[in-house]
Order: structure tokens, then sequence, then C-alpha cells
């Protein structure tokens, strides 16, 4: 019977070894989880917070470009007038929204327009992916 007891306790104390290890494995792997969790945050408020800095300047730009589109469409003829005003004000518009709002609220009507409208975003996202696919294939 020693023989088996001490077989038997042998077991137990490699099974609890390994239990130990395991459970040691998931706290690290836990830890290492948070810190990429953390690291994730971090970055994406810093990226938000890049693009509030921007919003004026590239309000402004919007707005110089709907200047230009509207007074180079007062010297053309009537269709072409009408056609650059409404490009000017569309300009003037999008200006006025990056103004006021923030990042956040941006994302959050970027989120709710794509669930309303998936099938044209879609359409846009490859779009803009073939272009930036273009424009990077010319730089080279």
């Amino acid at each position: 019977m020693d023989n088996m007891d001490t077989a038997n306790q042998k077991w137990n104390a490699g099974v609890n070894e390994a239990a130990n290890a395991a459970y040691q494995a998931g706290e690290a792997a836990n830890q290492v989880k948070d810190k990429v969790a953390d690291a994730g945050r971090a970055a994406a408020q810093a990226a938000a917070a890049k693009v509030d800095q921007s919003r004026t300047g590239a309000a402004d730009a919007l707005h110089e470009s709907a200047e230009s589109v509207r007074a180079a469409g007062q010297s053309s003829s009537d269709a072409l007038s009408g056609a650059a005003n409404k490009t000017a004000e569309g300009l003037e518009s999008t200006a006025k929204y990056i103004r006021e709002h923030d990042f956040e609220s941006m994302y959050k009507d970027v989120k709710e327009l794509v669930r309303k409208n998936p099938g044209p975003s879609l359409a846009v996202g490859v779009a803009i992916g073939f272009l930036a696919g273009a424009a990077l294939r010319n730089r080279n």
C-alpha cells in the first residue's frame, strides 16, 4: 500500500504543479491582453486628438476651396455657375460640420451612416481603396 500511496501523492503533486503552471500562464496572458488593450486605447485617443487638432485647418481649407469654386463658377455659363455654386455650398456645409463636431461624434455619425447604408458604404470604401492604391503606385 505504501507504494500506491506514494504514487498517488506524486501524481497529485504533479497535477497540482500542472494546474498551478496553467493558472500562472493564464494570469500572464491576461496581463498581456490588458496591456495590449491599454495600448490600443491610448493609440485611439492619440489619433482622435490628432484629428481634433487638424479639424480647424481642414475646415478652413474646405472654405477656401468653396470660395475658389464659387469664384470660378461666376465667370462661367449659367449651367456651370449653378453647378459650381452647388458644389461650393456642399464644401461650405462640410466645413461647418467639421468645425462643429469632434472626432468622436464624427465617428459615431459615420458608423450610423454605414449601418443604414451598407451597400453604398462598401462601394465608397472600395473606391477609396482603389484611389489610394493608384496614388501609392504612382508615387513609386
